[in-house]
């Protein structure tokens, strides 16, 4: 299927999408960075669906993502003491490179057996590291979801408005095996 398409041809993908005979597929990169560098106000300009609500729950999960993360660091100081020195960076790489995987990669149930194996942990550890390993897999859980819930969110805008579709059709991969060249 070609990639740009006009209105009417938009609203014919639509109903295969609807019926589920094609699908609409976003990075999890690029909706998160619509939800988080492109104002509410310009996605209502151009959509006219107002998605504040869905900016701000995923704000909301960047920010206690870092919380927990930065919680973990006290609770790595608190559990180590001097030891810190080099546990709190140790954490923090591994918990960069973590994040840093879930983008684009796994899907919400993997990264909730990640977060169910960690406090699974947590609850057999000794006293002392039972919070930074639970506040660590909540944090990269979180960080997960945020992309997942970003996701969604973006790609059900992509399939409701054409204005949408317009704006990220550079970034967009349309499965339609009833079209003769689907990408």
């Amino acid at each position: 299927m070609k990639r740009y398409l006009n209105e009417s041809q938009f609203d014919a993908l639509r109903e295969r999408i609807k019926a589920r005979r094609a699908a609409l597929h976003l990075p999890r990169s690029i909706s998160r960075q619509l939800f988080t560098r492109v104002s509410a106000r310009d996605i209502e300009d151009t959509t006219g669906r107002d998605m504040t609500l869905q900016k701000m729950a995923v704000w909301s999960t960047i920010i206690l993502s870092f919380l927990l993360f930065a919680a973990c660091l006290v609770a790595v100081i608190g559990a180590f003491g001097w030891g810190a020195t080099l546990a709190a960076p140790l954490t923090g790489i591994f918990w960069t490179i973590l994040v840093g995987l879930t983008p684009e990669r796994g899907t919400p149930w993997h990264s909730t057996a990640g977060f169910a194996i960690g406090l699974g942990l947590a609850a057999v550890a000794p006293g002392e590291y039972t919070p930074l390993i639970a506040l660590f897999a909540a944090s990269v859980w979180l960080n997960h979801v945020g992309y997942a819930m970003a996701q969604h969110w973006a790609q059900q805008l992509v399939t409701d408005s054409f204005a949408a579709y317009d704006m990220l059709v550079e970034h967009l991969r349309i499965d339609d095996p009833e079209a003769a060249d689907s990408q």
